[in-house]
C-alpha cells in the first residue's frame, strides 16, 4: 500500500457540552435536586474548565454521602485540575473501590504527583496487568524506571508490552527513550533520523489563501481557550474539530494536506520494516485543530499519543525578534518524557523556525514543544493528525 485509504466522510461535530451551560445553569438553579440534571450540568462545567465551581457544587454533596460514584470521579478530576491532590486522591480511591473505569489510572498519577512514587508504580503495574494498553499506567511505570536509571527494566517493560500485542505511539516514544537511557546512540539516530522522517514544504499563494484561512479560524464562534489538560500554555485560543469544518477554504486546505501525507507515506515505503511504518493504518482519517497564540503562548513537550502521523501548518507567523530567549517561535524536537532530560543525554534535539505557508509532517511519537514568540502579533497554526479509522 503506497498511500493511505481515507475515510472522507465529513462528520458534523456535535455542539460542545459547554454550549449548553447557560441553559443548564438556569435549570439547575430552579431544580437542584434533579440528579440527572446535576450530571449534565457538571459535564458542561467540566467542558468549560469551571473546576472550582464543580468542587463548590459537588464537595458538600460528597460529604453528605449523596454523590453517585461517577460524580465523585468528576469531583476528583476537578480537584486534580486545581492541584488539590489530597481531595483528588480520596475521590479516586473511592471510585476505584466502586469499579469506575480509569480510577486506578488517575490514582497512580496523583500518587506520582504527591511524590509517592513507589505506591504509584505498584498501582500502575497492576493497571497494566489488567489492561496492557493503559498508556497512563505505562507513563507512571516508565517514569519510575527512568528515575532509577533502570535501562534493563525499561527494556523489559517495552518488550513485554510489545509481546502482548501492544502497538502504540506512546510505546514507540518509549522505544526511543530506552535507547537513549542505554546510551545506544547509533540505534537511536537510526530510529529517529530527522532528515528522513521530519518533512517540510511550503504552500504558495497559488495553493492556499492564508488570509482567508486565517479569517475562517479567527471568526469561528467555537474558537476558545484550550483546556488545562492540553499541553498548551499562555495566551492562546483553540478551534477544535477543524478537519470536519464545512468552510470551503478549510476543506481545500485539508485536501492539500491529505495529498501531502499520501506523498510522504509513498516516499517511505522502502522503510516499511521500521517500527513506525509497521504501524501504518489500513484506513485513516484526519482529526485537527487550530491554535492561535501570541506573547507567552507555547506548547509544553508532548507527543500525539492517539495518532500515527502529525502535520503542522503555519497560517500566520509574526516577525521574530531575537531576545533573551533562544530560538523564539521555534518548534523544538527532543527527549521524551519531559522533566527527565538529564537521564537521556543521548537523545538528539533539533529545532525549526516556522514561517507562514510552511507544512511539517512527522511521526506522532516524536516529542516536541514550542517556544513563545513574545510578540503581540498572532501565530496561527493548524494541526492535522492521522488517526486509525
Amino acid at each position: 500500500m503506497t498511500s493511505l485509504r481515507w475515510n472522507r466522510d465529513i462528520k458534523k461535530a456535535n455542539p460542545p457540552a459547554k454550549a449548553y451551560l447557560p441553559l443548564l445553569r438556569t435549570a439547575f438553579a430552579a431544580d437542584p435536586d434533579r440528579k440527572d440534571l446535576l450530571r449534565d450540568f457538571v459535564v458542561s462545567l467540566r467542558d468549560g474548565n469551571h473546576w472550582q465551581e464543580i468542587i463548590k457544587i459537588l464537595l458538600p454533596l460528597h460529604r453528605k454521602g449523596e454523590l453517585h460514584p461517577r460524580l465523585i470521579f468528576e469531583l476528583g478530576l476537578a480537584a486534580e485540575a486545581c492541584e488539590d491532590f489530597a481531595l483528588a486522591l480520596a475521590a479516586f480511591e473511592q471510585t476505584a473501590a466502586d469499579g469506575i473505569p480509569r480510577s486506578n489510572q488517575k490514582m497512580s498519577g496523583i500518587l506520582d504527583s504527591l511524590g509517592r512514587h513507589e505506591d504509584a508504580e505498584k498501582l500502575a503495574r497492576k493497571a497494566l496487568q489488567e489492561n496492557p494498553r493503559d498508556e497512563e499506567a505505562l507513563e507512571v511505570v516508565a517514569h519510575a524506571l527512568l528515575r532509577r536509571d533502570d535501562a534493563p527494566g525499561l527494556d523489559t517493560l517495552c518488550d513485554d508490552l510489545a509481546g502482548q500485542g501492544v502497538a502504540s505511539t506512546t510505546l514507540l516514544a518509549y522505544h526511543a527513550t530506552r535507547m537513549a537511557l542505554s546510551g545506544r546512540t547509533q540505534d537511536l539516530d537510526a530510529f529517529l533520523e530527522p532528515k528522513r522522517w521530519c518533512y517540510q514544504t511550503i504552500f504558495g499563494p497559488d495553493q492556499i489563501d492564508n488570509n482567508r484561512l486565517a479569517d475562517a479560524i479567527l471568526q469561528h464562534p467555537d474558537l476558545a481557550p484550550s483546556s488545562v489538560y492540553k499541553a498548551t500554555r499562555g495566551s492562546n485560543m483553540r478551534l477544535k474539530n477543524l478537519a470536519n469544518q464545512r468552510d470551503p477554504t478549510i476543506q481545500h486546505f485539508v485536501s492539500l494536506v491529505r495529498d501531502q501525507i499520501n506523498a510522504y507515506v509513498a516516499a517511505r515505503m522502502d522503510a516499511r520494516l521500521h517500527p513506525f511504518m509497521a504501524q501504518q493504518p489500513t484506513e485513516a482519517r484526519l482529526q485537527g485543530w487550530s491554535l492561535v497564540m501570541s506573547k507567552d503562548g507555547h506548547e509544553l513537550p508532548h507527543i500525539h499519543s492517539k495518532s500515527w502521523l502529525t502535520s503542522v501548518y503555519y497560517v500566520r507567523t509574526p516577525e521574530i525578534l531575537e531576545g533573551e530567549c533562544p530560538h523564539p517561535g521555534a518548534i523544538v524536537f527532543g527527549a521524551w518524557p519531559p522533566g527527565l532530560e538529564d537521564k537521556l543525554h543521548a537523545f538528539p534535539t533539533w529545532h525549526l523556525t516556522p514561517q507562514a505557508g510552511m507544512l511539517l509532517i512527522f511521526p506522532a511519537f516524536m516529542a516536541h514543544r514550542t517556544i513563545p514568540t513574545q510578540q503581540e502579533d498572532l501565530r496561527i497554526s493548524i494541526v492535522l493528525d492521522v488517526l486509525c479509522d
